[in-house]
This record gives C-alpha cells, sequence and structure tokens, in this order.
C-alpha cells in the first residue's frame, strides 16, 4: 500500500507559521484619456484609474451602480468609454 507523504507542517509558509501572501503584479494606473473608448480594464486598473476600492466596485455592482460592467468570458471589464461617461454622470 503507498504512504502518503504529507508534512504536517504548512508548506509555503514564514517562520512564524503563517502562510505567505503571493504578490500581485505592480500594475500602473491606467491613462483614461490615451486610451480608446473601447479597450477593456480589469476591475484593479479600474480601481486604480478612479481611486476607489475594488470592494467598493464589486458592492457598486451588486447594486447597479457605478460603471457598466461587460463581462468577458465570465470576468468582470470594464470600457474605458464606460467609465469616462460614468465619471461625467457622476460628477453632474
Amino acid at each position: 500500500m503507498p504512504v502518503c507523504e504529507h508534512s504536517a507542517e504548512p508548506s509555503a509558509s514564514s517562520p512564524d507559521g503563517k502562510k505567505k501572501r503571493r504578490r500581485r503584479k505592480p500594475v500602473s494606473v491606467p491613462d483614461l484619456d490615451n486610451l480608446p473608448g473601447d479597450a477593456l480594464l480589469t476591475r484593479r486598473q479600474t480601481s486604480l484609474a478612479l481611486s476607489f476600492a475594488i470592494p467598493t466596485l464589486k458592492a457598486w455592482a451588486k447594486k447597479g451602480r457605478g460603471p457598466q460592467i461587460t463581462r468577458v468570458e465570465g470576468l468582470p471589464r470594464y470600457r474605458v468609454g464606460d467609465v469616462k461617461a460614468w465619471i461625467v454622470s457622476s460628477n453632474g
């Protein structure tokens, strides 16, 4: 019978036993003025461009507020034109 070789210690942990968090790749703030209106932004890019937290964008999406979301293969994306239109409508 094969023996399972699992360690009792958590894998990828720091010396204090806590799991390490995966670092995200740095993302630059998108320049909305220099992108075409049909360009797609991730939620993270939109968050950086608008200076709102990702959880805020998620909450707005559930309530039907904020910039319009376009789903691409099930993932939320924001068209630059929709983000710009939302900025104009929310400031007026």
